[in-house]
């Protein structure tokens, strides 16, 4: 549906669970035929065997092991291939938690916090089968769950690149040497303070994007 009122005057679709009755985007999208479109599959095979179907790109967000998602990528361009689409690994963006800081101590005093905040939302979300967290506290379901979500450290080792700029482009590197080639950083997430977002960012910018220009 996106795609027809992308490139489709008077778009009129009937499906299983939406429809719409000659609708005009405004304005319309300069690329052509449209901007790309990439899509998420982490945890079932019908999501992937839909990705593969369209011939898109599958995206990697950061809910998955780094380790766990460069399979999961490597398995999507050997199944694309074999469809005929041959969507390759460079196509594929591959985002992490990121944060640079002048010192290891300095990144982890920084992001401790908000990391370990948004795994405790994301565990929480997770839990309702109906309704949301909205009218919820999250200090009550802190205390009543029985799993704890993966560690602040778990995640600095397996999920996000948080550290040093040597650090994390030595991070990066590895997603490189693996056929990456589109790299994105989730950059502010939980409660992290904005000026600390932005001073991330320019040291990012200054000190890791140099090494892959």
């Amino acid at each position: 549906m996106v795609q027809g009122l992308w490139t489709t005057p008077e778009y009129t679709h009937t499906g299983r669970f939406y429809s719409v009755n000659r609708a005009n985007l405004v304005p319309a999208p300069l690329q052509k035929p449209h901007p790309p479109v990439y899509i998420a599959a982490t945890r079932t095979p019908a999501t992937l065997a839909f990705v593969l179907s369209t011939g898109h790109p599958l995206i990697m967000g950061v809910v998955l092991d780094t380790a766990t998602a460069l399979a999961l990528c490597q398995r999507f361009v050997a199944q694309s291939a074999a469809t005929g689409h041959n969507v390759p690994m460079a196509a594929i963006p591959f985002f992490r938690y990121c944060y640079v800081a002048e010192t290891a101590a300095q990144a982890r005093k920084d992001t401790e916090a908000a990391l370990n905040w948004t795994m405790d939302v994301n565990q929480w979300r997770r839990a309702f089968t109906e309704g949301s967290e909205v009218h919820g506290r999250l200090d009550d379901f802190r205390h009543a769950r029985t799993e704890t979500p993966p560690s602040y450290d778990y995640l600095c080792e397996h999920r996000a690149f948080i550290g040093t700029p040597d650090q994390c482009a030595a991070k990066i590197k590895a997603l490189q040497d693996h056929g990456v080639a589109y790299f994105g950083c989730n950059f502010a997430f939980g409660t992290m303070d904005h000026g600390k977002v932005l001073q991330s960012m320019e040291l990012f910018a200054k000190e890791v994007m140099p090494r892959f220009l």
